[in-house]
């Protein structure tokens, strides 16, 4: 029996697959740096007055994680404050990622070929008030997608110059002659200590 999935893909239809891959590992790996500094932040101020009197348990959960930063955000006389107006603007974009954030970690990513451009298509399910099942999609174009991985790896660079700036504040970093960016990559390396 013949199957639609046995067919040859092409050299240059694979490498269109291969770029739409790339642009979405480029995507949720950017969305995935800032939620693990959101909780590492998070757990960095467990030892900080006032804020270890504003914890409950840890925020696993992307929008509960942004609230928690934002409560934390908001003690007026505790030292991240000083960090409040950048931190909100950057969480304000987080939001505003938050879906696509999602569908490009949990859906069905299928690239259409044609003359004009491909396309690429991406279903998901989202979750609705009865847990009814509710599959949505959103289509681009490969441009439109790696315009939106550029976005988000400035987004997530953006992040970390702040978290940076914030653990540097505390004392947590090597100096800066320590440190090695690799740009390339989208990756900062540095040393830190723990609070104490």
């Amino acid at each position: 029996m013949y199957h639609p999935l046995d067919r040859p893909i092409s050299p240059q239809k694979q490498r269109i697959i291969e770029r739409a891959n790339k642009l979405r590992g480029m995507l949720v790996g950017s969305y995935s740096q800032v939620e693990y500094l959101l909780g590492n932040l998070w757990v960095s101020m467990e030892q900080v007055d006032p804020y270890f009197t504003k914890r409950n348990e840890f925020p696993y959960r992307l929008p509960s994680r942004v609230k928690a930063i934002r409560q934390l955000l908001d003690v007026p006389h505790g030292p991240l404050f000083q960090f409040r107006a950048k931190a909100v603007e950057l969480l304000d974009e987080m939001d505003a990622y938050e879906r696509h954030r999602r569908m490009m970690a949990h859906g069905y990513m299928e690239v259409e070929h044609s003359a004009s451009g491909h396309l690429v298509r991406v279903r998901f399910y989202e979750p609705t008030k009865d847990d009814a099942a509710n599959e949505v999609h959103t289509e681009m174009s490969l441009n439109k997608m790696e315009a939106d991985a550029k976005k988000a790896a400035d987004f997530a660079g953006r992040w970390m110059r702040l978290q940076f700036d914030i653990h540097a504040q505390f004392g947590w970093v090597a100096p800066a002659t320590t440190l090695r960016s690799h740009k390339s990559q989208g990756i900062v390396v540095q040393s830190r200590r723990r609070p104490s």
